[in-house]
């Protein structure tokens, strides 16, 4: 029977909580370089197939493609890992250690030292809509059930930011700023994740942790295996709308595409919205 193909939510976890570094003790070498190139492979800690190394014949073809018989390595580490000087028990130990550094334990740690910036911002609720109101893809009477609802999602979205800490808000902002809108109906946006490092400032040590606390709170989706170049996309956040007794199918905006559409026509920073949670600026 032919080896299963990795998963795709496995290999994005398993980036994730590489840190972006081998998982050889010692070793820095990066899994994608600066160019976006993947330049790392995954090894499985016991072989795929028989006659690899360390392959066991009781395990399941499921148990093989598993996260945990997987690991990053940089292409040196991996050839010498293949050896017969290096058990299962030794690569097991290996990648416990390494993902202590980056995985869950580091993501919980950042999350509780920053878990106070959460409340260093309040947000400010819009009401009226009468700025908004005023575009003309926007055709919202005052009072009208779908202005209401509009206000009510803000409101909802809003203070789903307000529980993110600032500088990951700054992410989400530099992503609808700068990325691409995807090229489907969701009008959501997109970028390269080697591309937003070098826009931050920051490495996929830093960077990788507050992305993933950015997809726990389904504001963005990461897609690890996008053309071998990882991609973070923001994540569909709808606002339905329907006047009360029509019979017509609802109307569901992204609120993406409105924050977006609003700073575009009026000038407007999109900081006022990621940064200060200012939504009455839509009043």
């Amino acid at each position: 029977m032919a080896r299963l193909a990795i998963l795709q939510e496995t290999i994005k976890k398993l980036y994730l909580y590489s840190g972006n570094e081998c998982a050889f003790p010692g070793c820095s070498a990066r899994i994608i370089n600066n160019d976006g190139d993947v330049v790392a492979q995954l090894a499985h800690i016991a072989a795929a197939e028989e006659g690899g190394p360390r392959y066991n014949r009781f395990q399941s073809d499921e148990d093989r493609r598993h996260y945990s018989n997987l690991m990053y390595l940089c292409y040196p580490h991996h050839k010498k890992t293949d050896s017969p000087a290096y058990s299962v028990e030794d690569l097991q130990s290996m990648k416990a250690q390494h993902e202590a550094r980056f995985g869950d334990n580091a993501v919980r740690r950042m999350q509780e030292a920053l878990q106070d910036l959460t409340q260093a911002t309040r947000p400010v609720g819009a009401f009226t809509l009468g700025a908004l109101a005023k575009l003309e893809d926007y055709s919202l009477e005052p009072g009208s059930p779908e202005l209401q609802s509009t206000a009510e999602g803000l409101k909802q979205f809003a203070a789903k930011l307000a529980k993110i800490p600032l500088q990951h808000r700054s992410i989400l902002q530099v992503i609808v700023e700068s990325g691409f809108p995807t090229r489907d109906l969701t009008r959501n946006y997109e970028m390269q994740i080697h591309e937003l490092e070098h826009r931050l400032g920051m490495d996929y040590t830093e960077l990788g942790p507050r992305l993933d606390l950015l997809e726990r709170h389904e504001l963005v989706e990461i897609d690890a295996e996008y053309r071998n170049f990882p991609m973070v996309q923001t994540r569909e956040q709808y606002i339905t709308s329907r006047e009360a007794g029509s019979r017509e199918l609802p109307v569901e905006t992204a609120v993406w595409e409105i924050l977006a559409d609003f700073c575009q026509a009026t000038g407007t920073p999109l900081s006022a919205f990621f940064i200060d949670l200012n939504f009455a600026a839509l009043d």
